[in-house]
């Protein structure tokens, strides 16, 4: 399972992308998410992330849905 590093803070965390080569995925794109039942070893739910790079090269992440669910609260109750 890969694991989430949530940063409440956003703006500038990622200082060490300045000298690095980023690749973006362009405006007007998405990504995919995908609910996957019994996903886990223990047999809990996980999701699946695709992105699809410019180059046509897929990047799969999977973790599990409740390690999703308590970032996602956490960014919702985040001091603004």
């Amino acid at each position: 399972m890969v694991g989430i590093t949530l940063h409440l803070q956003g703006a500038g965390i990622y200082p060490d992308l300045a000298e690095k080569d980023v690749i973006h995925i362009g405006e007007g794109t998405s990504f995919h998410l995908a609910l996957l039942r019994g996903g886990m070893a223990s047999g809990k739910d996980s999701v699946s992330f695709r992105f699809d790079l410019p180059d046509g090269r897929p990047v799969l992440m999977q973790t599990s849905l409740a390690l999703l669910t308590n970032a996602v609260h956490c960014l919702n109750v985040a001091p603004r």
